[in-house]
């Protein structure tokens, strides 16, 4: 049987803030601590291998995140048990299961996600603008990052939203080679006179696409 095993997991509020480094980290100490043979990689500073689904921004919650960990030998019944046994508060073990070693890795898959976003409107978007939006041939937004800004079209990953008061649904598509930010669905919103204030970040859903 394969050594690879795929959890699915909750992060929770109450670590957030943790960074997707910090959850690698934790992932590391949560194996050692269930005294589970982990494979580690090669070279001058082995580590543990861990390979973690796409990143949740800083201060963002996940009900379905996806980390794949591979075993020196295939582990025993009890995995997930033991898992459980040693999580830290706010990391939640939901689901394990074995892929096979040549299935694609995590990192190679397209993804749909569905984020919940709380805050508050200072003006409810009605469906029909949200509607028209999706409808757009094109989506252009700008991207800065430290060294070049660049003119993004969201249009590709943007696939649904859903408004009301106090929240905001946002479904989007994201692939190895990109995807859309979530500070760019809302500023496409806010040129729209849709003001959101941002106080919490919920991905619900994380679904791998073949």
């Amino acid at each position: 049987m394969s050594k690879r095993v795929r959890i699915r997991y909750k992060k929770g509020e109450e670590i957030a803030f943790l960074s997707h480094l910090d959850v690698w980290r934790a992932f590391s100490r949560l194996v050692r601590r269930a005294e589970i043979p982990i494979e580690f990689s090669q070279g001058f500073h082995p580590r543990p291998m861990i390979s973690m689904g796409p990143a949740l921004p800083v201060g963002a919650s996940g009900e379905e995140e996806l980390l794949d960990i591979f075993f020196e030998r295939e582990p025993d019944s009890d995995l997930l048990p033991r898992l459980k046994a040693c999580s830290p508060p706010g990391l939640e073990i939901k689901e394990t299961w074995f892929v096979e070693e040549k299935d694609k890795a995590l990192t190679a898959f397209p993804f749909l996600s569905l984020w919940y976003l709380s805050g508050t409107w200072e003006k409810i978007p009605e469906e029909d603008f949200l509607k028209a939006l999706l409808e757009r041939e094109e989506l252009f937004t700008l991207r800065s990052t430290p060294k070049v800004v660049k003119q993004i079209d969201l249009k590709k990953y943007l696939r649904a939203l859903r408004a009301r008061s106090g929240f905001l649904e946002v479904e989007l598509y994201s692939s190895p080679s990109g995807g859309a930010r979530l500070e760019e669905v809302l500023r496409l919103l806010e040129e729209g006179g849709y003001k959101f204030s941002l106080e919490a970040i919920s991905r619900r859903k994380l679904i791998p696409l073949e």
